[in-house]
């Protein structure tokens, strides 16, 4: 018999494509969970990197209750809530207390007025400020932003 006369030869044989059987919607499922994993881990780096503070030491509010000369000149984190208003002096800034988030001891904090946010300073609102120790044991604000 030759190839030719065989009864099959008017049928054509469809090679096999390799992976035609896996559905397209197993490849997209793992698109979209690659793209959210990928997306969490530069949001999860950048607010890493965004967070000035992160270099600074925690402020060491009993260490400066008890002698403020040793901690002259140092600058610190703080992070507080805002517990009063104390006073505002212009073209000085103001004068705020936070109560410490660690130490829960009432902290004054001169906020100079290139340093006071656009918004009111609410009693309750939470802090992050870079603090400076000066002689006097004044402590001014470098830098604050709201958390």
């Amino acid at each position: 018999m030759n190839g030719d006369d065989s009864p099959f030869s008017s049928t054509q044989t469809v090679p096999k494509q390799a992976g035609k059987s896996k559905k397209p919607w197993v490849f997209i499922g793992i698109g979209i969970i690659s793209v959210i994993v990928i997306s969490g881990l530069i949001k999860g780096i950048g607010r890493f990197t965004d967070d000035n503070y992160r270099t600074l030491d925690v402020f060491p509010s009993s260490d400066f209750l008890e002698n403020h000369e040793s901690l002259v000149g140092n600058r610190f984190r703080l992070n507080g809530t805002v517990d009063a208003e104390l006073g505002t002096e212009t073209g000085r800034g103001k004068l705020v207390s936070f109560r410490d988030d660690k130490s829960q001891k009432v902290i004054p904090v001169m906020i100079p007025s290139a340093t006071l946010p656009g918004y009111p300073l609410g009693k309750d609102q939470r802090y992050k400020i870079e603090v400076e120790v000066t002689s006097g044991g004044m402590l001014y604000a470098k830098n604050l932003s709201k958390e």
